[in-house]
């Protein structure tokens, strides 16, 4: 037995050291043929894969500064000749643009854009305060509603979001003839509970407002349930935008074609006025101007790349001469009665 388990032992060590010889003869022939003969080979083909690479990369770089070129100059095309197919349509117009909270300059300038130079003057922006349809401010917006619901035209049991409303439809719908001014721009600015910030000379009144919406809707981050939140500050712009648009011609632009954005669900709901996506884009800008004298005609439209727009550009709309008739003031007490 003894010898038995020498033989295997010298037989497994044999074994053992044939392996570890072929593993270094191997790594040897690797080192020799790599340094000699196939040195220059696979120098040649690396280089060659490098430079193919290379070549690649630059091609495509062309061709994306070529693309984006051509893009831009399409863009300069479309701009002009937009500024041509809506110019003049909007003129001796005053538009109020509406911008709720976490809209950015940008989004403002770009909904400006076209409307100006259509040939309307932009009076002013009203910017909504970030409580002006937040849950926390319910409290505060029921008192507010039913003291101002009587200067607004509204009963006294409305819906506080549609008061609040009717008194920013107002401001800017029919300005200083509304004997009630005053006291519904006092109301909707108490620097205490402000729920709207008034820039521009809107007491002239206006023929259009343009709602802007944000790329993302803003909510108060201590929510206790950011979805029931979210929903209910939905409502109140929709229900905003709704009532704006019972005063006179209304349309709400963003940039958004999603079908979950604010945009959406104002364009879903009826009687909302007129709706316009993209607003990014040239056609976006363009179709701005085109939606809002189509608004002042008497016409609701909706335009843009998301679901339920119109895409197509190119069909002029000159604003009626005679601009759509603004609300009665209200029957009830006027601020000089108290």
């Amino acid at each position: 037995l003894d010898r038995s388990s020498e033989r295997l032992l010298m037989v497994d060590f044999r074994y053992h050291l044939v392996s570890l010889v072929s593993v270094f003869m191997a790594l040897a022939i690797g080192v020799i043929l790599g340094a000699g003969p196939l040195q220059n080979s696979i120098g040649t083909t690396l280089s060659s894969q490098v430079e193919s690479l290379r070549k690649s990369r630059d091609e495509a770089r062309t061709e994306a500064d070529t693309a984006n070129n051509a893009l831009s100059e399409n863009e300069k095309q479309l701009d002009s000749a937009g500024t041509q197919l809506v110019g003049g349509t909007l003129k001796d117009r005053r538009v109020a643009i509406v911008a709720l909270p976490g809209v950015e300059d940008s989004d403002l300038k770009a909904a400006e854009d076209k409307v100006s130079k259509a040939g309307a003057t932009v009076a002013g922006t009203v910017t909504l305060a970030d409580s002006y349809a937040a849950t926390s401010a319910n409290p505060y917006r029921n008192t507010l509603a039913r003291s101002l619901a009587q200067y607004v035209g509204e009963k006294s049991d409305a819906d506080p979001h549609v008061v609040v409303a009717s008194g920013v439809g107002r401001l800017l719908f029919m300005g200083s003839s509304d004997p009630n001014m005053t006291v519904i721009r006092d109301a909707l600015t108490a620097k205490d509970n402000q729920m709207i910030q008034i820039q521009g000379d809107v007491e002239g009144g206006v023929q259009a407002v343009v709602v802007v919406t944000p790329k993302k809707m803003e909510i108060d981050k201590s929510a206790a349930t950011p979805a029931a939140e979210t929903k209910s500050v939905s409502n109140g712009y929709v229900k905003m935008v709704k009532t704006l648009s019972s005063k006179g011609p209304t349309v709400t632009v963003g940039e958004g074609t999603s079908s979950t954005s604010l945009l959406a669900k104002v364009r879903e709901a009826k009687g909302a006025g007129s709706t316009v996506d993209s607003l990014d884009t040239v056609a976006g800008r363009i179709n701005v101007a085109i939606a809002v004298a189509s608004e002042i005609k008497g016409s609701h439209v909706h335009l843009g790349q998301g679901d339920g727009a119109q895409a197509v550009i190119g069909t002029r709309v000159d604003a009626p001469a005679t601009p759509t008739q603004a609300p009665e003031p209200a029957s009830g007490p006027t601020s000089e009665e108290g």
